[in-house]
């Protein structure tokens, strides 16, 4: 059934989540594991987890940080959900600089997961990369790939995504199932 097949998919895209699972069944007990999971499938969610907008409040001791009236970016999940009027801890929002839409800040989240990303490959002057899946986060690494003087070569199912990427600076790339993107870059 289609249910079954979206489980698998996600047990195989979160392998955390199936060893917090098996977790919990060895310290709870299937029966227990199985209330407690299908109690949480069945809480709304709040939707998003980057959001921008103008502060509205201030809590006590963050004055400092914010004043009423500032625009502010804001990250995390169940947190900056898109939603009116949220209530975000000062950890996870920056004020937005001058000149930048809200619109635009909103990206600041997608912007600092590409950039954590690209920080954990170290870039290097001259050095080859690979961006495998030009989605915005893709496509965010590879103009930052670029910043640092790196090469990418890019890679994706969908040739007008791959033409994107080279568009924004990505020295080659490849479309196609996975066998025709290492085919193409072997050659």
């Amino acid at each position: 059934s289609a249910a079954r097949h979206s489980y698998l998919r996600t047990a195989r895209a979160r392998p955390d989540l199936v060893r917090r699972l098996i977790d919990a069944i060895k310290r709870d007990g299937i029966l227990a594991t199985y209330r407690k999971v299908q109690s949480k499938l069945g809480e709304p969610q709040a939707l998003g987890y980057s959001s921008a907008g103008t502060v509205i409040a201030v809590g006590g001791g963050t004055e400092d940080l914010f004043r009423v009236g500032d625009l502010v970016a804001c990250c995390g999940q169940n947190v900056a959900s898109h939603a009116e009027v949220v209530c975000v801890p000062t950890n996870l929002a920056v004020r937005v600089p001058d000149g930048v839409a809200l619109e635009d800040a909103a990206f600041s989240t997608l912007g600092a997961i590409a950039l954590h990303g690209v920080r954990l490959a170290e870039p290097q002057l001259g050095g080859r990369y690979a961006v495998i899946g030009c989605g915005i986060l893709g496509l965010l690494a590879t103009q930052l790939i670029r910043a640092h003087g790196g090469r990418v070569a890019a890679f994706d199912l969908a040739p007008e995504v791959v033409a994107r990427a080279k568009a924004l600076g990505a020295e080659a790339g490849w479309a196609g199932e996975t066998a025709e993107q290492v085919q193409a870059a072997l050659a």
